[in-house]
């Protein structure tokens, strides 16, 4: 079922989601709800890498007023633009720099100290055909309302990179992110880095030299000891890829130290 319709094609995007419920629980009143889709950048069908920074509210809309209706899509939920202003009327926020081919992570809030919703970019190809080595950050300004916020640059991968792999972590003092493997402008690695408050740091994890690998994680080790190193962390599961000039079937399981 089609619920949906960006006005051009395109791949090599990434994006992410977000639902109110799973991460805040139920709002009080007059709050409501909201699940979210996003997606950034990608490349369309001229050539062109895309920078832009979208949003799709998937709650239809449940009366049939055609003037609540999405002008591209009648009765089919809205795509419109993440701004630095008015969600409706304010400038398009268009990513730092357009690419494809890379990949986000997104932290969830915490309101009991301002933590706000974030989402990290990592890596890609821009519109030159060189890899990006920027890691750009945007923070929404609303925990309750995650439609507008503002972008900044945060880090430096060690090795622009394109088809890698990022995910969230945690350590004793907070959130942490890694990076796996990716293409260079030299070779396909097998690389893992860290990064905390900014800084990125390698690994002496190695994993096989490879792109464009899934990626899935899950959180705590509950068979474990509370006094066990291992306990309460993230599982990372890199499934498949495009090694150097094969397809690799292998899963690979493994913790970040």
């Amino acid at each position: 079922m089609q619920v949906a319709q960006l006005p051009v094609g395109i791949y090599g995007h990434s994006g992410f989601a977000i639902d109110s419920f799973f991460y805040l629980g139920s709002l009080p009143w007059p709050l409501g709800s909201f699940s979210y889709i996003y997606v950034m950048g990608g490349k369309e069908a001229d050539g062109h890498v895309s920078d832009e920074f979208r949003i799709l509210d998937i709650r239809e809309n449940p009366t049939g007023n055609t003037s609540d209706d999405n002008p591209r899509n009648p009765r089919y939920p809205f795509w419109s633009y993440v701004r630095a202003g008015n969600p409706q009327n304010g400038p398009i926020q268009y990513m730092p720099t357009g690419r494809y081919d890379f990949d986000v992570v997104m932290q969830w809030p915490d309101p009991s100290v301002g933590e706000q919703w974030k989402v990290y970019v990592f890596g890609g190809t821009d519109q030159n055909g060189n890899y990006v080595d920027s890691v750009d950050v945007f923070t929404f300004t609303d925990v309750y309302g995650p439609n507008t916020g503002t972008w900044s640059t945060i880090s430096t991968l060690p090795k622009p990179a394109a088809g890698l792999n990022a995910a969230i972590g945690s350590d004793s003092t907070g959130f942490v992110y890694h990076v796996f493997g990716g293409r260079t402008i030299d070779e396909v690695i097998g690389d893992v880095f860290t990064m905390k408050d900014g800084n990125i740091t390698p690994n002496a994890l190695s994993l096989i030299p490879k792109q464009g690998a899934g990626l899935f994680y899950s959180f705590s080790a509950p068979d474990r000891p509370a006094s066990d190193p291992w306990a309460n962390t993230f599982t990372y599961y890199r499934v498949a890829g495009l090694a150097e000039d094969e397809l690799d079937p292998y899963v690979e399981k493994f913790q970040v130290p």
